[in-house]
């Protein structure tokens, strides 16, 4: 078996679904398991929506709905033969109905609260995953719809929800598994889940990637794909660099490394249920469905460039925190602990003789933790910084080597560098504005001479 997860952008319109169907459809043999994301830009009009009816616009919120519908609609009725009397159809209606008095709901008390909100976006998600099954059955595959609200268990953090992996497994195992034996195809949705008294919520960013890769351990799957509209784990951004190049494998530690640091790679819990069961993901392209995408599995390889890919975090904040009383491990721990108590996720976190570097992303609980640093010792605060991370396999290794190799491309406008505090990873400090640039003149420094044996050579999803 295998799992094969479809993000938005390979779902936005009745062709890319028929690209997809035949995708699967030349992989029935292995079995798979589907996980959909909502098609397109489809979450994001539901959240528009959804703010209009809090506002007041109602006139805004329904003709968002109202676009929507005809979006799923026109591809509904290119994909599946007698859509009108489909059971499909059908459930699009209910969806609708129900969507409708959710908002009205939300228009009455002039306010959009998260657990309302994750229950407006789920919709799309089980919209595209009814049509994909509508779509399936009428191309003469058997599938099955299974919906994920039933299967996936969180907590109440609405918007991102923790998910409750050891009940949730068992859940997902005897579904996906009584549909398999039945010799169907199950079809869930990703990024939504409820909690124990039923209400919706949903997983974050990319959680989608998430779902497919717990339905993957739990079913004991060979692999789990993830299906995107890009050839795999790119070099850097190609919506930012020109040039970049496809990195054929990288470990798990690597992705989870890129992923922490901006690149949209995986949704961050997406590599822990994998690295337990050991199952290696592979990123595939819709636009290249043979094409071996890139491997992430626990092998770490290195070759002539010790650099795989380039990713960074914007913006963010940058402090230098330093106590002549503590020492520089004692102050990290409290200055962690502030952390935990305002609600701010770290990102860099250092510490050295006397003092500590931390990063954060600017959000709720930020100026609490400001706060409490005070308190802590004499903090220095850059606000608007990029933090860049340079990622590869056995940077760690030679440290001598290192700093000279990468020392030629430091830039005298770095504020900072941190080298050793993970081992597959490097962070530049740079200003917020700089950091394009600087992941460009990066990027140029350290792939001038790909090693063909780790990134397909020939340019991919480089812009114009």
């Amino acid at each position: 078996m295998i799992v094969m997860k479809f993000g938005g952008a390979t779902l936005k319109d009745a062709a890319a679904v028929r690209n997809v169907l035949r995708i699967v459809t030349d992989r029935l043999k292995l079995r798979p398991l589907l996980v959909v994301s909502a098609m397109g830009k489809t979450t994001r009009r539901l959240l528009e929506a959804a703010e209009a009816s809090a506002s007041g616009e109602n006139g805004t919120a329904m003709d968002a709905i109202a676009e929507i519908r005809r979006s799923h609609d026109t591809a509904g009725r290119e994909l599946v033969s007698d859509w009108s009397a489909s059971a499909e159809a059908a459930r699009f209606q209910d969806c609708f109905r129900e969507l409708e008095r959710l908002l009205g709901g939300i228009a009455v008390l002039g306010e959009l609260s998260p657990q309302s909100q994750d229950k407006v976006l789920s919709y799309g998600e089980l919209l595209s995953s009814l049509l994909m099954c509508g779509a399936l059955r009428s191309a003469g595959i058997d599938a099955e719809w299974l919906d994920s609200r039933r299967l996936v268990l969180t907590d109440d953090r609405f918007t991102r929800a923790a998910c409750l992996e050891g009940e949730s497994s068992d859940r997902l195992r005897e579904a996906v598994l009584r549909s398999v034996e039945k010799g169907r195809v199950p079809v869930l949705q990703g990024y939504i889940g409820s909690t124990r008294r039923g209400l919706t919520t949903t997983l974050g960013f990319e959680g989608s990637d998430y779902t497919a890769a717990l339905t993957g351990a739990a079913a004991g799957v060979s692999e789990i794909q993830i299906w995107k509209d890009v050839p795999g784990i790119m070099t850097a951004d190609p919506e930012r660099v020109r040039g970049v190049l496809t990195v054929k494998s990288v470990s798990y530690r690597e992705a989870a490394e890129l992923t922490f640091w901006g690149a949209r790679v995986l949704h961050p819990k997406a590599v822990d249920p994998a690295v337990r069961c050991g199952i290696p993901i592979r990123i595939a392209h819709t636009g290249r469905p043979d094409a071996a995408g890139t491997i992430v599995s626990a092998r770490e390889t290195a070759g002539r460039n010790r650099i795989k890919s380039i990713s960074f975090r914007s913006p963010v904040t940058w402090i230098r925190l330093s106590s002549g009383k503590s020492p520089g491990w004692d102050l990290l721990a409290r200055a962690v602990l502030e952390a935990e108590k305002a609600g701010v996720e770290l990102g860099l976190a250092a510490a050295a003789g006397h003092d500590v570097s931390l990063t954060f992303s600017p959000g709720p609980g930020a100026e609490t933790f400001l706060e409490s640093l005070n308190r802590l010792g004499r903090p220095v605060i850059r606000a608007e910084r990029a933090a860049v991370a340079l990622v590869g396999a056995g940077l760690d290794a030679d440290r001598g080597a290192l700093n000279d190799w990468i020392g030629g491309a430091l830039d005298p406008a770095d504020e900072g560098f941190f080298c050793g505090v993970s081992p597959v990873s490097c962070v530049l400090i740079v200003r917020a504005d700089a950091a394009e640039d600087r992941v460009r003149r990066l990027h140029r420094h350290f792939f001038s001479d790909p090693d063909s044996g780790m990134f397909e050579t020939t340019p991919d999803g480089a812009r114009p």
